[in-house]
């Protein structure tokens, strides 16, 4: 697709340095605050990208803020698209430029969401989440949720973004509700000739990403992870741009630029819960249904005293 020649990946780089350089991006402190104008600022001057909401929510006593854009569709514009990424970060010791873990996460959907809102409406709405409090069980995905209810039934699909540039593989992970997703991103990407694996857990076992926060709701969602090995210098002073593979972030960048595209404009049943509730519907009429038919004509059969 000609949009796929649209990425720059030197601008995803120059932004997860910048992002990099703001040391520990710790939730609720100066350094968190200031990547977050940062984030806004190049959205709305150096991508051209318009309708920026900034959600504010306390924490620790400060208020720490999700940026929210919102490209809205055509024809299904009440259905919503979520492609996600942290942008806090956190060190067991010293800084944390959190280069992987995850300002790089953050370009690839500041590209994305760039390139989808300059070319033209999808049918389905988008929404890209710049979200703050990961590193804290999912707090910043969680005040999104409380605070854009209405929106939570209209969730079709998230892609989250999370530890994307290391390693030699994408790895999707999943759970059951989602494995349509997964599948569905597979589908998207298959032009490109990309392996991608599908995991209900990634390394270490513990390793969690925002993408549950949306499981609590039964929101179909799924973080693209980086695959094939352990890596290092995850939540250490060391996470630093150098360590990243930029041709894998290339890689990710196509896939989630495709999918985003596909789940905008393609017809499937998105709503899972919804589905579900209506199969087993189905299944309990067809059992009972025998059963209804054998009382009506026994009913029949009954002679009444006139």
């Amino acid at each position: 697709m000609a949009i796929l020649n649209q990425l720059n990946l030197a601008r995803i780089y120059n932004i997860t340095k910048e992002l990099s350089s703001f040391r520990t991006r710790l939730t609720g402190t100066l350094e968190c605050n200031l990547a977050a104008s940062y984030i806004r600022s190049y959205l709305e001057e150096k991508l051209n990208v318009t309708d920026i909401e900034e959600d504010l929510w306390e924490y620790n006593g400060t208020f720490s803020s999700n940026l929210v854009v919102r490209v809205n569709g055509t024809n299904l514009k009440e259905e919503i698209v979520i492609i996600a990424a942290h942008y806090d970060s956190i060190s067991l010791e010293g800084n944390a430029p959190g280069a992987d873990d995850n300002a790089v996460g953050v370009a690839v959907c500041m590209e994305v969401i760039g390139l989808i809102q300059n070319s033209g409406a999808l049918n389905r709405t988008v929404i890209f989440l710049a979200l703050a409090g990961e590193e804290q069980a999912f707090i910043g995905s969680q005040a999104w949720l409380n605070m854009h209810k209405d929106d939570v039934s209209n969730i079709v699909g998230v892609i989250n973004l999370d530890m994307i540039g290391f390693g030699n593989e994408l790895l999707i992970i999943q759970n059951d509700q989602s494995t349509w997703l997964a599948d569905a991103i597979i589908q998207a990407s298959s032009p490109l000739n990309i392996t991608i694996g599908k995991s209900n857990s990634p390394y270490p076992d513990n390793t969690r990403f925002d993408h549950e926060t949306f499981w609590l709701k039964q929101i179909p969602a799924v973080s693209i992870f980086e695959g094939g090995g352990m890596y290092s210098y995850y939540h250490t002073s060391e996470d630093t741009i150098d360590k990243i593979s930029f041709s894998l972030v290339g890689q990710c960048a196509s896939v989630a630029l495709l999918s985003v595209l596909s789940l905008g404009t393609a017809k499937f049943q998105y709503n899972q819960l919804f589905l579900s509730i209506l199969i087993c519907s189905l299944i309990g009429l067809a059992a009972i249904f025998p059963f209804l038919v054998f009382r009506k004509v026994n009913q029949s059969l009954i002679i009444r005293p006139e």
